[in-house]
């Protein structure tokens, strides 16, 4: 009797020692089971959802890369997943289409007269060819050289950074110049060779800040920096 008025004397240090009550352990929460026989049981943590994310993850992780791969099918050569060496394509057709795609550190070169190419998701490649019929496209792509030994009418290049241009004399002819379309890209330059072997070469940017005027109803941009 004496210890237990001694307890109720610490005041309000009499709750220290007790065991925390959990919402499991109240008996509004235990199952018929638990409150007939005492039993407490731990439940179980969710460890299925946890676990499978943790697979996909490491399946992800893990995934091998696609193997270098150069076909040809109908019109269409296809040269893929390449990260090193050089690909030559000298068996080529007017009306042929390359398709270059997720390449790394490697270089392409394309012989003869096809009818365009289309550089997809590459990065530090090198891309030579000859003359193009139609287009030469560049997306999404970082680090590229590409050369152009004869004479292309348009060249396309969307979302990319760090290109380096090279083309020939005849892509300033004055009655047919080749056009060049650039669209969310930086670091674009441009490469022209001289009139003849040993003149160097004129290197330009591609503008990517552009000054826009209100006149009218209509707008007018230019380059930064030039007057309107």
């Amino acid at each position: 009797m004496s210890a237990m008025f001694s307890s109720l004397n610490r005041g309000t240090d009499i709750s220290k020692g007790l065991k925390h009550v959990t919402a499991e352990m109240k008996t509004k929460n235990r199952t018929e089971e638990e409150r007939a026989t005492g039993n407490l049981k731990p439940k179980e943590k969710p460890a299925a959802a946890t676990a499978a994310a943790t697979t996909e993850t490491k399946k992800k992780d893990t995934k091998a890369p696609k193997p270098p791969s150069k076909t040809h099918s109908g019109n269409k050569w296809m040269i893929e997943n390449f990260t090193e060496g050089q690909i030559v394509l000298d068996d080529t057709r007017l009306n042929d289409m390359v398709y270059i795609g997720n390449c790394k550190n490697c270089t392409v070169q394309i012989k003869g007269k096809i009818n365009g190419v289309t550089i997809d998701g590459s990065t530090r490649v090198g891309v030579v060819c000859e003359n193009i019929v139609a287009v030469i496209e560049l997306v999404n792509c970082n680090s590229i050289q590409l050369q152009v030994t004869g004479k292309t009418p348009t060249v396309n290049i969307d979302k990319c950074n760090g290109v380096q241009l090279f083309v020939s004399a005849a892509a300033a002819d004055p009655q047919n110049p080749t056009k060049i379309f650039t669209s969310k890209c930086s670091s674009v330059n441009v490469l022209i060779a001289g009139d003849t072997p040993d003149a160097d070469p004129t290197e330009a940017p591609i503008p990517e800040q552009f000054t826009t005027i209100i006149k009218g109803k209509t707008l007018e941009t230019q380059p930064a920096g030039m007057s309107f």
